[in-house]
């Protein structure tokens, strides 16, 4: 069986939550810890996850590690690649999410994807590019003080814009209909809104669709509409 969604996760925790979830919504996963060797048998599920442990690497560490995961992914036949990283948007300046998504953008030969970490189930939303944590924005969250990724600009495009070519979309581009490259970083108001506006991605080939909390999958196995967390 080929996979037709392929996860890549930057945390073992929320990749296994991902598996947990996709399963949960009717599409079968099976979770791997790191880049599997070659000789590694074909999955016998619709979606496979690649658990990493790359949210606080390096860059450059977390890129190669991420694309190598790609390659195993789409050499099995995933039809789309989903970048999952965390609600709260763990990262720093210098971090890696953005040099991450532009890897696996060039790698997919993908033109644009969609910044979400919404989870509105975890009071996770984001309201003009800025990402709240219940009523407060993240900045002002216990996420500020955090010992390794200290979040302290709730921006997500202008945090994004620190670390590579993050750039404001045109509206459409939340209803699937791209004015532009690069990466875009938008409003998220409600559970309704993350299903019927937020899954993003193209349906032909391998393509990017990128989301970030742990756990919100929604939709059907429909590649046009494919799960998301």
């Amino acid at each position: 069986m080929s996979i037709l969604l392929g996860a890549i996760g930057d945390d073992i925790t929320g990749s296994t939550d991902l598996a947990l979830m996709l399963g949960k919504n009717g599409m079968p996963a099976i979770q791997y810890i790191g880049v599997p060797p070659e000789s590694t048998p074909d999955p016998d599920t619709p979606a496979a996850v690649v658990a990493l442990k790359s949210r606080t690497a390096p860059p450059e560490e977390a890129v190669a590690q991420s694309v190598a995961a790609s390659r195993w992914l789409i050499g099995h036949g995933a039809r789309q690649i989903f970048f999952k990283y965390c609600s709260t948007f763990d990262s720093t300046e210098k971090g890696n999410i953005g040099p991450v998504a532009e890897a696996l953008l060039d790698e997919l030969g993908a033109a644009i994807t969609i910044v979400c970490p919404a989870f509105p189930a975890n009071g996770r939303t984001i309201y003009q590019g800025h990402l709240f944590i219940g009523d407060l924005l993240l900045s002002d969250s216990g996420m500020r003080h955090h010992p390794l990724t200290p979040m302290t600009d709730p921006n997500l495009v202008r945090f994004l814009g620190r670390q590579g070519d993050a750039k404001r979309p045109h509206p459409d581009l939340l209803y699937g209909r791209p004015q532009g490259g690069g990466q875009g970083a938008g409003p998220l108001w409600s559970g309704e809104d993350w299903e019927n506006r937020g899954t993003g991605g193209g349906s032909i080939g391998p393509s990017l669709l990128r989301a970030g909390p742990r756990g919100k999958v929604t939709g059907s196995t429909d590649l046009s509409h494919p799960p998301a967390s």
